[in-house]
């Protein structure tokens, strides 16, 4: 039994990663004025290259997190997070900072990965799920505290954003003395060699990739799709976001009793439908309380997807191939985030906003309505949960 100690270090290192790379967004006009002169596409890398190097090497750095102590993993990652997280406080050159944003994409990778993988193996059955949820909730409370972090401190300096990192260093402390599961002894003995099922597994990676080209569509262009149509500012955006990461994070804390009542595949519908329900409302209302309304029916797709795909996977995968099979579903995340903007900025231009919400919320409805129908009909849902 993990002690509360051990359940929270898993927990505050799982809110250090999806909304890391956002944490120094609104420091980006203050250090295009910094390193005056400098391109503004290098300086606009500092926000999406980790994410980048996440998707690139999820996959890699779980085949690592499976060969050898998951611990020292997650206390290494910790600490290459605190390090070049915070590296705005002392470097002062752009080129080395953008080699510390791509460093610290490899840490978050490793500390997804093998946070994720810990959980698989500390808990089983009906328990796993509840702290899945309970993971996949602290990552969207941790991303709005971050996010509200770094745009207070950004009005302090471009530098005061990077201070939010050092959060990881008691993380990296914890890590060091979490107690060895059980399940790691048996998954390098007997299970080894297990069967996983790696076509199932790539499945979940691709909906998790066609998932957050939906929702990502709603930070990447409501802003803008405000300032059109109803001359609101960043402010007003920035609450919008929020709401729906909230929403999210409420969700994520009953999936437990979701997943056991209704099975994957129905959630997995549910993620898709609320998600394009929401896209598309943004597009039909005519109000700021609108658009928060709609945000929040897309949060309710999010707060499912992440501890819903998290569980399916290790339910899959043998137990010595579940940080690489994280790694899977973790590639499809950020590789989603990366792509969002390549699909949706050619359909605003295109359509216009509002046409271009309701197009892709329209695809990803029906999309749920399909897998939601494949669930109810076809899965036994105790099999499922």
């Amino acid at each position: 039994m993990l002690s509360c100690t051990g359940r929270l270090t898993l927990l505050a290192a799982s809110s250090l990663t999806v909304m890391s790379s956002a944490t120094i967004a609104p420091a980006l006009p203050s250090m295009q004025r910094h390193f005056d002169g400098a391109d503004p596409t290098l300086v606009g890398l500092l926000l999406t290259l980790p994410g980048l190097a996440i998707a690139l090497l999820a996959i890699p750095l779980g085949r690592v997190v499976d060969r050898v102590d998951r611990r020292r993993v997650l206390a290494v990652g910790a600490a290459v997070y605190a390090l070049t997280g915070s590296a705005g406080l002392y470097l002062d050159d752009l080129h080395a900072l953008l080699v510390s944003r791509a460093l610290l994409g490899v840490s978050v990778a490793a500390v997804m990965t093998s946070a994720t993988a810990l959980i698989a193996d500390y808990f089983d059955g009906l328990e796993r799920g509840r702290f899945l949820g309970m993971q996949a909730s602290f990552m969207s409370f941790g991303g709005v505290l971050f996010l509200l972090a770094g745009g207070a401190l950004a009005d302090w300096s471009w530098r005061g954003p990077y201070v939010v990192y050092l959060a990881a260093v008691p993380v990296t402390l914890l890590a060091l003395v979490l107690p060895r599961p059980t399940a790691v002894a048996s998954a390098t003995t007997s299970h080894l060699d297990g069967e996983t099922p790696w076509l199932a597994i790539f499945g979940l990676g691709f909906a998790a990739f066609a998932a957050m080209i939906v929702f990502y569509t709603i930070p990447v262009q409501v802003p803008f799709d405000l300032e059109r149509r109803l001359h609101l500012g960043g402010s007003a955006a920035g609450v919008a976001i929020a709401v729906g990461t909230l929403t999210g994070g409420l969700v994520s804390l009953v999936f437990g009793k979701l997943v056991v009542r209704y099975g994957s595949f129905v959630l997995l519908g549910a993620t898709f439908f609320a998600m394009g329900l929401g896209l598309a409302g943004v597009g039909l209302v005519s109000s700021y309380a609108g658009v928060l309304v709609a945000i929040a029916v897309a949060g309710v797709g999010m707060g499912l997807m992440m501890p819903n795909l998290s569980q399916w996977t290790v339910r899959l995968a043998a137990p010595a191939h579940r940080a690489t099979a994280i790694g899977v579903v973790v590639m499809g995340v950020f590789f989603g985030q990366f792509a969002s903007p390549l699909v949706s900025h050619p359909m605003v231009a295109e359509l216009g906003g509002p046409s271009a919400f309701l197009s892709l919320g329209g695809v990803s409805s029906a999309i749920g309505i399909v897998v939601l129908l494949r669930g109810l009909l076809a899965e036994p849902v105790a099999h499922a949960a």
